[in-house]
């Protein structure tokens, strides 16, 4: 398994929150800095929260899990 593969599942955890508010996540790439870009979709592309669901949900999530993680950005 690949590490964006990895990523995803380890979103797996929060998919469901997002999914229950009409939203999803997908992780698009990571850099040579730990800099992991994802896409919102749904619902979570416009809420007001999505800024506070990548910070403290989905980039927390991220650096627990994996150490090279350094930032989660949305595109």
């Amino acid at each position: 398994m690949n590490t964006i593969d990895n990523l995803q599942t380890a979103l797996d955890k929060i998919r469901p929150y997002l999914k229950e508010d009409g939203g999803d996540v997908e992780v698009l790439s990571i850099d040579e800095h730990g800099v992991v870009k994802i896409k919102m979709s749904g619902s979570c592309s416009t809420c007001l929260q999505k800024e506070s669901t990548i910070k403290t949900g989905i980039e927390t999530l991220l650096k627990d899990k994996f150490d090279f993680v350094t930032k989660v950005v949305e595109i």
